[in-house]
């Protein structure tokens, strides 16, 4: 017997529209979406283009962790050996990781996983670079986006921001895909 919140609960990139379906492979990822080297200055919607792409990347990076943080406590919790009668803490617990801001997520997550050193160096790195990005880069550009060379400035600055979310997210993905499908396997099992 399988319970419907189990199966919800692992396939939520398509229920809950966390991130985009396994099988689309690499056009999936953030770095699918980098656009080609212009010869021009910026224009008003390019710069408007790599910031949606950096709010993508950050939202991504975010997703992959959350959902590394409801495996981890979902197999410590045993919650695999009776899914049914668990659903509940299930959804109870994917609304408690999205609530999460990034900074919570990676302390949280530096708790329950033996992190390497440079695992842990890369996500603070995202961490100041999402931070920065958010709640700075306009402030620190001031009147930039009203020129073609200040929006080439500002652009080179949030791709450099960009590249270290996407150096993050390309290392918590295949973390997150693997603890997934290990959980799911274990429910199979106990199923």
């Amino acid at each position: 017997m399988k319970c419907e919140n189990c199966i919800v609960f692992y396939n939520q990139r398509f229920v809950f529209g966390r991130y985009a379906p396994l099988d689309l492979g690499d056009a999936a990822r953030p770095s699918a979406h980098k656009r080609n080297v212009r010869s021009t200055m910026a224009s008003k919607s390019e710069l408007h283009m790599i910031i949606g792409e950096t709010m993508e990347v950050a939202q991504f990076l975010e997703l992959e962790l959350g959902t590394i943080l409801l495996v981890q406590e979902a197999d410590e919790n045993k919650w695999y050996e009776n899914p049914i009668d668990n659903s509940k803490a299930y959804e109870k617990l994917l609304e408690k990781v999205n609530k999460n801001s990034l900074g919570a997520s990676l302390k949280k997550l530096r708790e329950k996983i033996n992190h390497k050193d440079d695992l842990v160096v890369i996500m603070e790195e995202a961490l100041q670079a999402r931070n920065r990005f958010t709640h700075h880069i306009f402030r620190e550009h001031g009147m930039n986006r009203f020129t073609d060379n200040g929006r080439d400035k500002m652009i080179a600055d949030i791709k450099k921001l960009n590249e270290k979310m996407e150096k993050a997210y390309s290392l918590a993905q295949p973390i997150s895909e693997r603890l997934v499908l290990e959980h799911y396997n274990l429910v199979q099992k106990h199923s």
